[in-house]
């Protein structure tokens, strides 16, 4: 096995860094309401102007951050595939190692953080 530096995609790094930070913007606001997490409608914000910002708001950034961050998720493992061919390794052990890291990460921030997890979804 050759123990050379992995190369880091800066530009990645940079791309996931800026969907992770819109996506944390766009769920402030739910994470900052006393109703987050009840089923209920905030009654603070429910008139229909306040209805048609928040679909806005999930058409214009929610959507985009999410889809970016997805993106980036899948593309990262074909960064992977090919970090592994160039050092002869296998694959497979890489590839489900991340995934039980990612899996725990993922509940953690679902049970301590904010319970709208990409990785296990309601």
């Amino acid at each position: 096995m050759n123990n050379a530096i992995p190369i880091r995609e800066n530009h990645v790094d940079a791309l996931r860094g800026f969907a992770l930070l819109g996506i944390v913007i766009v769920n402030s606001g739910a994470m900052a309401s006393a109703w987050y997490g009840s089923g209920a409608m905030d009654p603070a914000f429910s008139a229909p102007l306040d209805q048609w910002v928040r679909g806005l708001i999930a058409a214009l950034f929610e959507t985009k951050f999410y889809l970016l961050f997805s993106f980036l998720f899948g593309y990262s493992f074909t960064l992977q595939m090919a970090s592994a061919a160039r050092e002869g390794a296998d694959f497979m052990p890489r590839f489900l190692r991340r995934l039980a890291g990612l899996a725990v990460f993922g509940l953690v921030h679902a049970v301590f953080l904010f319970q709208g997890d990409i990785l296990f979804p309601d």
